[in-house]
């Protein structure tokens, strides 16, 4: 009976196009055979067995395009570690075919399932993939650090359930080991939803990713790893109430889950509230105190409390832990700049500029710091280059408005606060910015309509209180100017 219902099914072959790309002429292509045996009993889905074991001759087959890989990153001065060359053949390998033989096994006790693969890979997407910014290709080589994780659960869940098939007695027996490997093959479809997801974010793609993630959760309602990736998603799109829903859907599946408390710490610190930011950030340290991301967000919320020992101390520990995380220069710099240490902060942002060419935050913060020196032609080129690649980023155009003001040129200036201000019309930095402009320019009175409005979006802003009372003391309001000049004490 069990060979009728699966005869039309015994040989099959599946051939697949490349999804992301095309290969140039120049390219160079690899291709590799993988092959692989499952055992289905009786009691599983034969398509999903197939698929188990397909996913375990692409494994075979990655293991082998690894040693080129390994071979070729070196020739380009890269020097990579396992879980790297794992992430980059998990993400560039392309299926070109998968052949099955199914035979059944001795006594109708199920079947093996042999699987071999042809998979090839370009020469190009290697490079492509090492042209990635360091955290870029870190969060890369993370994912697969929670495939292969999940992987490993997935087998373990088999192997329980087959050692259950000799309890198998009665019809009720049957029944439940059947709906028992269902729910087993549903969470190993949506872990395959999950990986296919993961190319696409990579790829900045995030609403197909959240597509996939979303028939992952289908597939599998309790995947706090599906839901984790869909916070990560609607992050990056800044929709964040729909991030924090998905952060604590992931949390509530599992309590212990260290990258959900930082997602959603993330999440809370963008949205500034920093309190919040901070109790999530401090859970995942206690969960994981190896992350150097956390140490990293923890950072952000002491320095912006001022508390800059504290900040140094976090994030030092994230750049002991990840020696080449931008982010943490970034940070560190954001410090040394605060509290005057230019040349120490310059140092910082240089570093996170070569770890990531592209790094926006870094251009900033480094303008900033030329800024403050007087290096204004130096200052412009970091700020314009913010702006290139953030346009809508208003730190950078308050930025440029400052150089703007310092050197004269009154209407660069005053155009760039007004984009600052449109960008954010509750940036008291930029009002206090148009003041000085038109204080500058002896216009008082407009000098104080625009202090007044920094005054506002901040009652306690000592310098927009200082800059006002400097300009009612010239005008003649000395009893207004020395109010302000007490209050900003």
């Amino acid at each position: 009976m069990l060979k009728k219902k699966f005869a039309r099914l015994l040989a099959a072959t599946v051939f697949l196009g490349n999804l992301f790309s095309v290969s140039p002429v120049n390219a160079e292509l690899k291709n590799y055979d993988g092959q692989a045996e499952y055992i289905m009993s009786e009691f599983e889905n034969l398509k999903v067995a197939k698929e188990r074991a397909k996913q375990k001759a692409m494994v075979n087959a990655q293991e082998q395009a690894g040693v080129y890989i390994s071979s070729y990153s070196k020739l380009k001065n890269f020097l990579l570690a396992d879980e790297e060359i794992l992430a980059i053949t998990n993400g560039i390998l392309n299926l070109l075919e998968a052949h099955y033989k199914t035979t059944e096994l001795p006594d109708a006790n199920g079947f093996s399932i042999i699987a071999v693969v042809k998979v090839t890979i370009n020469s190009d997407d290697i490079q492509k993939w090492l042209d990635k910014g360091v955290e870029q290709r870190s969060q890369m080589s993370n994912q697969v650090k929670e495939l292969q994780k999940a992987m490993a659960e997935q087998d373990k869940q088999i192997a329980e359930l087959k050692k259950q098939l000799a309890q198998v007695k009665t019809k009720d027996d049957e029944e439940k080991i059947t709906l028992d490997f269902e729910k087993a093959d549903n969470v190993f479809l949506s872990n395959q939803k999950i990986e296919e997801s993961n190319l696409y974010y990579d790829r900045n793609d995030y609403q197909t990713a959240i597509n996939l993630l979303n028939e992952a959760v289908k597939l599998n309602p309790d995947s706090a790893w599906a839901y984790k990736n869909l916070g990560n998603a609607y992050k990056e799109l800044e929709k964040y109430p729909e991030a924090l829903v998905n952060y604590n859907k992931a949390i509530n599946l599992s309590p212990n889950f260290a990258s959900a408390y930082n997602g959603r710490g993330n999440v809370y610190y963008n949205c500034g509230q920093l309190d919040k930011a901070f109790e999530d950030y401090q859970k995942a340290v206690e969960l994981d105190s190896n992350d150097a991301y956390v140490y990293n967000g923890r950072g952000n919320v002491y320095k912006d409390w001022g508390q800059y020992d504290k900040a140094l101390a976090d994030y030092n520990k994230a750049i002991e832990l990840k020696n080449d995380y931008c982010s943490a220069y970034n940070g560190r710099g954001n410090v040394y700049s605060d509290t005057g240490q230019y040349d120490k902060a310059l140092a910082d942002y240089n570093k996170a500029i070569k770890l990531k060419n592209d790094f926006h935050y870094a251009y900033n913060g480094r303008g900033n710091i030329y800024k403050n020196l007087g290096q204004y032609d130096k200052a412009l080129a970091d700020y314009n280059k913010a702006i290139e690649l953030k346009n809508d980023y208003f730190y950078a155009y308050n930025g440029r408005g400052n150089v703007y003001s310092d050197t004269g040129k009154y209407d660069e200036a005053i155009a760039d606060y007004k984009k600052t201000l449109e960008l954010n019309p509750k940036y008291e930095y930029a009002c206090n910015g148009m003041g000085v402009v038109y204080y500058r320019q002896n216009d008082y009175k407009k000098a104080i309509e625009w202090y007044t409005k920094a005054l506002k979006i901040n009652p306690n802003y000592k310098l927009a209180l200082k800059n006002r009372g400097n300009a009612y003391n010239i005008i003649g309001e000395t009893a207004k100017a020395q109010s302000d000049w007490n209050n900003a004490k």
